[in-house]
């Protein structure tokens, strides 16, 4: 079996490719939630704090770590789609017969969607450390990104920016077709790295 499966409410999902297994859901409009399709909502709230809780995880954000549900509960309003109508996001878990618990949120490995729309949709990911170097980060983006504008008609890009240092996501954008379109020099701080104020890259991938 393959480490991602689209699920889509929409009725198409293409099929996965790698290794392990994960499972991704939609939260594509205020009346799906988890309840009936396992859809983005406030109910991963504590999947969502086990992973931005790391700091090992949470390196290349200038939000930094999450300290409290309550801290993670305000992070990931944006993400929700009763406040972020245009918002495209899915959680990724490990496959179901492959779960230590039966706890599904406890097994949330990951995150992927556009936390911006206004006015091009900027893509974010993230993923929890035991699920890094597996091939998951790829295949999800692009099975996300293979759907988006099928998903998003109305939008012709997708763009997502990234630390100049940060080696590993530019990997994953480029084989996934994102392209290079610029370089930004010192526009955003993170405080404990070094330097504080960062380069970062803006990676475009067009609706053509």
């Amino acid at each position: 079996m393959s480490s991602i499966q689209m699920l889509f409410v929409n009725g198409f999902a293409k099929e996965p490719i790698n290794g392990a297994y994960a499972e991704l859901f939609a939260g594509l409009s205020p009346e799906i939630t988890s309840l009936n399709n396992g859809g983005w909502s406030i109910d991963h709230l504590e999947g969502y704090y086990r992973i931005w809780s790391i700091k090992e995880a949470t390196r290349w954000s200038s939000h930094g770590i999450c300290t409290s549900l309550d801290d993670t509960r305000s992070w990931m309003a944006a993400l929700l789609v009763e406040n972020n109508p245009d918002a495209e996001v899915y959680a990724i878990f490990l496959k179901p017969d492959e779960l230590a618990t039966d706890d599904q949120d406890k097994n949330l490995i990951g995150v992927i969607g556009t936390h911006k729309t206004d006015p091009i949709p900027e893509l974010s990911y993230i993923f929890h450390p035991s699920a890094w170097g597996k091939g998951y980060a790829t295949e999800a983006l692009k099975e996300y990104s293979g759907n988006y504008f099928t998903l998003k008609s109305k939008f012709d890009q997708l763009t997502a920016w990234v630390d100049t240092e940060n080696l590993p996501s530019i990997k994953v954008l480029r084989k996934c077709g994102f392209v290079e379109e610029k370089t930004e020099k010192g526009d955003y701080v993170i405080p404990w790295m070094e330097p504080q104020k960062r380069d970062s890259i803006l990676f475009v991938m067009k609706n053509e």
